[in-house]
């Protein structure tokens, strides 16, 4: 919140992005679950796999 204020829907490319920016995945295969949930019943999960 300090940083970027209320984000919603662009939490998540955030986050993905300031991950990447650290680099602290360089040497390792990582896998990342995002899961997002929207009004009523609406939801999504994606798993991304990153291969060093």
């Amino acid at each position: 919140m300090k940083e970027y204020g209320k984000t919603v829907s662009s939490t998540i490319p955030i986050v993905l992005s300031n991950f990447i920016k650290k680099e602290k995945y360089r040497h390792k295969d990582i896998t990342i679950m995002l899961v997002s949930f929207g009004v009523k019943l609406s939801w999504k999960a994606k798993i991304y796999r990153i291969l060093k």
